[in-house]
């Protein structure tokens, strides 16, 4: 039987990186998709999605929608500050979902859809698309050959513009720094942010911060995190050492360049690898692969990843990150509001 898909959200990361992943996945695997509705307030993007793509079913509102039918899985793309509401509601209905970043704006959020996923049984996975990044997926993979652990990791995500005046810049997009860091760095034992004012921005600008973190884990190695909204260039850059050598990988985000990853031994370049993104961009940049991974996960032929489960240290880290206060995994007072 089809997996029967809702799409709520038709925004730009709808249109712009998951819907391509989701037709790309209808011409590889034929008769494994139904797109049965779109929730989406807009009267003109809903139309649009309906008559350009083909869903069945098109409502303004998630209530609108379960009165009427009951997909299986959920694409869930709504503002990043509404994921958690709009998750939750489609998870108690019994629907999985797969909800673009962040899965809550405070830890509070995150452990109420845990525990929503937990009892009724649904996936409830996270779009951290950095996760299925191929340069990534490459980096970690020669890590693992030269066998040595990596004791220290940078990662850095800058960009050109000022944001929204009520935007929130950690949740909105620096979390996929923190994530990443923390899905090859494992169990976090401490973290320790400063803040410093960006020059010329006034303060009533939520994000007018440039965030530095340091990061120390359970098995004894760190990493340091920089987030800073305006700078020069757009950059998400990651750096792993160990003892024999340094992977460098360069997504090049926000420039259709190739994704770029570096290996050095011995002070000299060991080998480097170009990923086009203008000829394979879904795969690159993850999209397909994580949107592959839920329908497997939903239809039972494989496993959720990530899970807001193992999503959770990932929004406790930017709580603490985006308040600019230090986070210890012994301190039993972190936030749960």
């Amino acid at each position: 039987m089809p997996v029967k898909l809702a799409l709520v959200g038709a925004g730009r990361m709808a249109l712009e990186s998951h819907l391509p992943a989701v037709m790309a996945y209808m011409q590889r695997c034929p008769g494994q998709l139904e797109l049965t509705a779109v929730v989406e307030p807009n009267d003109e993007k809903r139309s649009m999605i309906l008559r350009k793509y083909g869903w069945q079913y098109g409502f303004p509102t998630v209530t609108e929608m379960l009165k009427s039918v009951q997909p299986d899985a959920s694409l869930t793309l709504t503002p990043y500050w509404l994921n958690a509401e709009v998750s939750i509601e489609l998870i108690e209905a019994g629907i999985n979902v797969l909800m673009e970043k962040s899965c809550g704006m405070n830890t509070g959020e995150a452990r109420t859809l845990i525990d929503a996923a937990n009892r009724t049984g649904c996936v409830a996975q996270v779009g951290f698309n950095r996760r299925h990044w191929a340069a990534l997926k490459l980096a970690i993979d020669w890590l693992r050959e030269g066998g040595e652990p990596v004791q220290y990791m940078r990662g850095t995500k800058h960009r050109t513009r000022v944001g929204r005046p009520d935007e929130d810049y950690v949740f909105y997009t620096a979390i996929h720094v923190i994530d990443t860091l923390l899905s090859v760095g494992g169990e976090p034992a401490e973290c320790v942010t400063i803040r410093t004012p960006i020059p010329g921005v006034p303060d009533c600008v939520n994000n007018a911060w440039n965030f530095i973190s340091t990061i120390r884990f359970v098995n004894g190695y760190g990493a340091t995190m920089s987030a800073l909204p305006v700078v020069s260039y757009n950059q998400e850059l990651y750096e792993f050492h160990t003892l024999a050598s340094t992977v460098i990988v360069n997504q090049h985000w926000g420039s259709p360049e190739d994704a770029e990853v570096f290996e050095y031994k011995k002070n000299e370049l060991y080998r480097k690898v170009k990923l086009p993104k203008v000829e394979n961009g879904l795969y690159v940049d993850g999209f397909y692969d994580q949107f592959e991974t839920f329908i497997k996960a939903v239809a039972g032929r494989g496993e959720a990843y990530p899970t807001v489960s193992q999503c959770l240290r990932t929004i406790e880290l930017s709580e603490a990150v985006r308040d600019g206060r230090t986070w210890r995994a012994d301190d039993k007072k972190q936030s749960c509001d």
